[in-house]
């Protein structure tokens, strides 16, 4: 699965960071994060506080 389908796994509301990492094929709520920042440039949890334009990629 693409990095970018699995970062809309992780929308508002969709679960835990727990659940959303195993459903989308990570190990640990940790590694997903670890994916998403490396992606977006931003932490879930900063993302979760002001996702910009530029946080999401497009700039």
């Amino acid at each position: 699965m693409a990095d970018r389908t699995r970062g809309q796994a992780a929308a508002p509301g969709r679960g835990t960071a727990a659940s959303i990492a195993h459903s989308v094929g990570y190990g640990s709520d940790s590694a997903l994060s670890t994916a998403f920042k490396r992606v977006m440039g931003t932490s879930p949890r900063d993302y979760r506080g002001h996702p910009s334009p530029e946080a999401a990629g497009f700039s």
